[in-house]
């Protein structure tokens, strides 16, 4: 059932994403294109500190032009990095915490219709504060939330992103506590 790729041309380079148009052959012989966005992977953490509270963000985000809670994720900076190190950035980077335990808890792709992004879920516990150095542009609010705060943000469609829906249910079915 697989296609092969006969051709690959990029149709859009940005500083984030890359727009491809494959020219593939399909199983049966015949000929498709499939236009598609390459995406570096991410990393996003689950963090939890000693009184089972778990940290999530809410920041803006324009293309829907509006604010999200989320787990703490981002992008890995080049293509072999690591993404634990990646994870362990991007931790620091927006909340100013660092963890003595991680835990990879598996990985997700989040648009397999349109893009390869891959994203790898990570737990993280033994945080320690230190200072966060977000980028430039990058404005985040930082929260404890309960497990129940969680899933009542989820069930009242007040947390919609994809990454931290599906990092959370990883998380719920292994059955970290």
């Amino acid at each position: 059932m697989s296609e092969k790729t006969i051709s690959q041309k990029i149709t859009f380079k940005g500083d984030f994403l890359t727009v491809l148009k494959d020219e593939v052959q399909l199983p049966n012989g015949n000929f498709a294109t499939r236009e598609y966005i390459h995406h570096i992977g991410a990393s996003a953490i689950i963090a939890q500190n000693n009184k089972n509270e778990f940290l999530l963000l809410k920041q803006y985000r324009h293309a829907l032009k509006t604010n999200f809670y989320e787990f703490p994720a981002g992008k890995r900076d080049f293509p072999d990095e690591d993404y634990l190190l990646t994870a362990q950035r991007e931790l620091l980077e927006e909340t100013g915490y660092r963890a003595k335990l991680w835990n990879k808890l598996g990985l997700i792709h989040p648009c397999i219709g349109y893009a390869d992004e891959v994203i790898h879920i990570y737990h993280a516990e033994q945080l320690e504060f230190h200072a966060t150095s977000r980028e430039e542009g990058e404005h985040i609010e930082v929260f404890w939330k309960t497990k129940k705060e969680i899933d009542d943000l989820i069930r009242s469609n007040n947390m919609t992103d994809t990454k931290s829906i599906s990092a959370w249910s990883i998380y719920s079915l292994n059955n970290c506590s």
